[in-house]
């Protein structure tokens, strides 16, 4: 063999053994997540009413399925609400209410009487049992959550006085243009958990 040409074919020989070589390990380290991106984190469903601490540290959906648990394992009883005296004035807004994360359903009213305004929940209103729940007015169109229901656009006109028949609240402070919405709300779980929007005149 020419000596001159030994060398290339060494070299070629050697690029076609290293070519059927396995490829070589690379070794990879798991994604580093973003700066300030709170990982998300399991909740043990509680059962019950959370802490307020326990309540600041949830998300909105943690609170929602942190409602949904406790209707699971403490369904509540069924109350009326005892006689209401409906007032006499005119009605200047209505509306039906729909559900959001709880069974409600039936027709309110936005009922002007003189100087007052009332809010009137029909004969036909039905909820099921919850915690604390309460009937807010708000002049959002869309409320969802909590953050949607509170502020100075919003009012607390009381505890709801049953699961079912006909109820008024009173409304001090807030005129009734600035009333868009009605929302049935949780307290202890800051949910939503039905609401009329989109208040019309009759």
């Amino acid at each position: 063999m020419n000596r001159s040409i030994a060398p290339l074919l060494l070299s070629i020989v050697a690029l076609g053994i290293g070519c059927n070589a396995p490829p070589a390990r690379v070794r990879t380290e798991p994604p580093t997540p973003p700066e300030n991106v709170p990982l998300p984190v399991p909740v043990k469903p509680l059962g019950r009413v959370p802490t307020q601490s326990e309540l600041n540290k949830l998300t909105d959906e943690q609170r929602v399925a942190a409602y949904n648990d406790y209707l699971k394992n403490n369904p509540g009883t069924e109350v009326p609400a005892g006689p209401a005296q409906i007032p006499s004035g005119r009605a200047v807004k209505v509306g039906k209410f729909a559900k959001v994360n709880g069974a409600v359903s039936g027709n309110v009213s936005i009922i002007r009487t003189g100087e007052e305004l009332t809010v009137v929940f029909a004969q036909d209103f039905i909820a099921a049992p919850g915690p604390n729940l309460r009937v807010v007015v708000t002049k959002s169109t869309d409320p969802k959550s909590a953050q949607d229901i509170h502020g100075t656009d919003s009012m607390d006109v009381g505890p709801l006085q049953g699961t079912s028949g006909a109820q008024v609240f009173v409304i001090n402070g807030m005129p009734a243009e600035d009333i868009r919405s009605v929302v049935v709300f949780s307290d202890p779980f800051q949910v939503v958990v039905a609401r009329a929007t989109n208040l019309v005149r009759p």
